[in-house]
């Protein structure tokens, strides 16, 4: 088994978060809130046997980086379904954003590239977010990282795990069965 780790830094708000005050000690749900995360994603691949001495180059996964670099990092990872969903993007149209190898879009992004009549600023706004379809938890965005590369390097090996780390303390993880 081997693991590549990604990093970057993402932003989102988790608008269906409820607390248990007895657990949490406290009622206040901080998620609600626009907030950030330093990103660590670690990716796990098998192989039932190696081929050159190696499950895959590491290389391999140099996809998954790009990905990662050109539409999460230090983007806002904004589900679709949110109340506030408008407010954030008005009448904006979306454009999919595709992988290849893997079937249906895995986001969304605004183009501004031939939106001239937006003001930079305007631009910087509406580029700045990365629209999913399910609210962007740690464990759903463990789970929807983990179908894409399943999908992707499904000819090279099997995606057991990967782990979503919103901060050096907090992880989900999303396993293979």
């Amino acid at each position: 088994m081997i693991d590549k780790t990604i990093e970057g830094c993402y932003g989102h708000r988790v608008h269906n978060q409820h607390l248990v005050e007895e657990f949490s000690q406290m009622t206040v749900c901080k998620c609600k809130r626009l907030h950030g995360h330093q990103l660590t994603l670690k990716v796990f691949l098998e192989a039932d046997h190696l081929k050159d001495g190696m499950v895959t180059d590491f290389h391999h996964l140099n996809w998954l980086k790009k990905f990662i670099d050109d539409y999460i990092d230090h983007k806002f990872i904004l589900d679709k379904n949110d109340p506030l969903y408008s407010h954030f993007i008005e009448d904006a149209e979306l454009t999919p954003i595709f992988i290849d190898g893997v079937p249906g879009p895995v986001g969304h992004i605004v183009d501004c590239s031939d939106c001239s009549l937006i003001n930079q600023d305007n631009r910087d706004w509406l580029e700045s977010f990365f629209v999913v379809n399910f609210v962007p938890t740690s464990e759903y965005l463990s789970k929807w990282i983990f179908e894409i590369a399943a999908i992707k390097m499904a000819s090279l090996g099997r995606i057991v795990r990967v782990d979503w780390h919103e901060t050096p303390k907090s992880r989900a993880s999303y396993l293979n069965g």
